[in-house]
C-alpha cells in the first residue's frame, strides 16, 4: 500500500506556484500584502489536499552549544525549570499547547531547516541562553512565524526580547559596595558578550554616578566558554594589579556566581580578603565562606511576560519588536562587608 504523502506548507508551495513564505502568510492570516487571487487559490488547494494546521500551539526552542557534553543539561536546571513551568502555566491558561524541541549548533543548517518544517504552530520562544544574534539572524530567514527571545538581550531592533533588567542590578549591587565604603572596584566577566556588556555598563554608571574612578586594570575578562573555573587565570590577575603602585581595589563585581566562587579561592590562596558579588544566585552562594552576596533573576515572572508576549503576537498579530526588561532580585550577604580603615 502507498504511503500517504504528507501535506506540508512546502507541498502546497510546489504545486501552486509560489514560496513557503506565501504560503505561511496565507495560511496564518498574514495576508495583508497578497494579492486576493493568490491568498484563495492557496486556500483552496490547501483545503483540497487536506492539510489540517495544527491551531494553538507555541514550540519552545532551546538551542545548545556543540562544546558542551550533556545535550540535555539545560532540561536540568532547576532556572530553565521556572522559566519552563511558568511558560506552560501562562500557555495553559490562554489555550495553548507547548512543545519543547532541541537544536544543537553541530547541526545548525538542519536545525534551522527542521524548524522551518514545524510550520504548523502559531510561534516561538526562544531560549537565548547560547544563542548569538548570528543565529537570530539566519533563523529569521527561514521563518515568517512570529517568535520572541526569551532570558537574552542582543542590540537588535529586530526581535522581541524579555530579559531581565542585567544593568540595573549590576548598578546596585555596585552601589551596595559603594555605600560601604568601597571606592576601588573591579571587575570580573565573561562569557556572552550582549548579557556581560549590560553588567559592566551597570557597574561603569554606578562609579560614575557617585564620582569615582573606572580603572580598566581592575577588569578582568575570561573565557567563559571554554570551562566554569577560572582559578588560576583569577590568582594570576590578581598578583598583577598588586604589583601595581596604585591604591589597591577592595571590592568585586563578578559577572556571575560560577566566577566568583572561583574568585573566592583564588584570593584565600593568596591570603587576600575582597567585598565581593555574583550573578544567578546559585544554590553554592549560601555554601560558600562567607556566603556570597549575589542577584537572583526572576525567572518564573520572565518566563510569565515571555508567554504573554508571544501570545499577544499571535493574536494581534503585533508586528512590532519590544524589547522588555523584568526585575531582579538583590541578595546581600556576608560577602559584602564594610571597607577596612
Amino acid at each position: 500500500m502507498e504511503k500517504k504523502r504528507k501535506i506540508t506548507m512546502q507541498y502546497i508551495a510546489d504545486v501552486t506556484g509560489v514560496s513557503k513564505a506565501t504560503v505561511s502568510n496565507a495560511l496564518n492570516g498574514k495576508d495583508e500584502m497578497l494579492a486576493p487571487e493568490v491568498k484563495k487559490r492557496i486556500l483552496q488547494k490547501a483545503e483540497e489536499l487536506g492539510y489540517h494546521k495544527k491551531h494553538h500551539l507555541i514550540r519552545f526552542i532551546i538551542f545548545e552549544k556543540l562544546d558542551k557534553i550533556d545535550p540535555g543539561k539545560i532540561d536540568k536546571n532547576a532556572n530553565f525549570r521556572k522559566l519552563y513551568q511558568s511558560i506552560k502555566k501562562e500557555c495553559t491558561e490562554n489555550g495553548y499547547q507547548l512543545q519543547i524541541n532541541h537544536i544543537h549548533e553541530k547541526e545548525k543548517e538542519h536545525g534551522f531547516q527542521y524548524i522551518n518544517d514545524l510550520s504548523d504552530c502559531d510561534g516561538m520562544i526562544i531560549l537565548g541562553w547560547e544563542l548569538a544574534l548570528a543565529d537570530l539572524e539566519w533563523l529569521r530567514n527561514y521563518t515568517s512565524l512570529p517568535f520572541v527571545i526569551v532570558d537574552a538581550s542582543f542590540s537588535s531592533l529586530r526581535f522581541d526580547f524579555i530579559a531581565s533588567n542585567n544593568a540595573d542590578a549590576s548598578y546596585r549591587m555596585t552601589e551596595e559596595m559603594i555605600l560601604h565604603g568601597h571606592k576601588r572596584i573591579g571587575y570580573i566577566h565573561g562569557g556572552n558578550p550582549d548579557v556581560y556588556r549590560e553588567r559592566m555598563i551597570g557597574y561603569q554608571n554606578a562609579l560614575y554616578a557617585h564620582h569615582l574612578e573606572f580603572d580598566r586594570h581592575l577588569v578582568c575578562e575570561l573565557d567563559r566558554s571554554a570551562k566554569s573555573e577560572f582559578v588560576e587565570e583569577i590568582r594570576a590577575f590578581l598578583l598583577k594589579i598588586n604589583k601595581r603602585n596604585v591604591p589597591q581595589p577592595t571590592a568585586f563585581i563578578c559577572s556571575d556566581d560560577r566566577i566568583a566562587i572561583s574568585f573566592m579561592a583564588a584570593a584565600k590562596a593568596l591570603n587576600l580578603r575582597y567585598a565581593l558579588s555574583g550573578f544567578d544566585n546559585l544554590s553554592l552562594c549560601e555554601e560558600q565562606d562567607p556566603p556570597l552576596s549575589s542577584v537572583e533573576i526572576n525567572y518564573s515572572y520572565t518566563g510569565t511576560i515571555a508567554a504573554r508576549r508571544m501570545i499577544d503576537k499571535i493574536e494581534k498579530k503585533d508586528m512590532h519588536t519590544q524589547k522588555i526588561y523584568t526585575e531582579t532580585i538583590i541578595h546581600i550577604r556576608e560577602s559584602i562587608f564594610p571597607k577596612q580603615n
